[in-house]
């Protein structure tokens, strides 16, 4: 995934999550609600995280149905990038514009095209919001070939 020219940026003064709670509406989420109040560890948290489906925000969804480009929605906090990423298809709206919309992919197919330098924020402005800076990425590849190989 390039990350293209005319990306959305928002300059966030806060962490991610607001004060707004979530109804887990899939398995995802309940994980994610799970992980949150340390019924999960880590490990087991990212293992299946790898394989469920989350939600690309995009600023041009006709653009990326035809696959020309994605125009991810990327976040912009401390310095740093994130692609947005959702739980849900209904959470998107919450950034999203006029003409904008959601692509569905696995977890693990986002982490093997998110950029270099780039990080992830899973559900940003919801109470179980969750980053993986850069330096996450990378350990999760890692992660994601160790579960390849058995």
């Amino acid at each position: 995934m390039e990350q293209p020219d005319k990306t959305l940026r928002l300059d966030l003064t806060r962490r991610w999550a607001a004060p707004v709670l979530i109804d887990p509406k899939n398995e995802l989420e309940v994980l994610l609600v799970n992980y949150h109040e340390g019924k999960v560890d880590e490990k087991t948290f990212l293992s299946r995280l790898l394989h469920l489906t989350v939600y690309i925000a995009t600023d041009n969804l006709e653009a990326a149905e035809q696959a020309r480009s994605l125009s991810p929605v990327v976040l912009h906090w401390n310095d740093r990038d994130y692609l947005a990423v959702f739980s849900l298809v209904d959470r998107v709206d919450t950034l999203i514009h006029e003409g904008g919309g959601s692509v569905q992919m696995l977890f693990k197919e986002v982490l093997d095209q998110v950029p270099e330098g780039m990080g992830i924020v899973l559900n940003p402005n919801f109470g179980v919001a969750l980053d993986f800076p850069p330096a996450k990425i990378v350990e999760m590849r890692e992660l994601l070939r160790d579960f390849e190989r058995t």
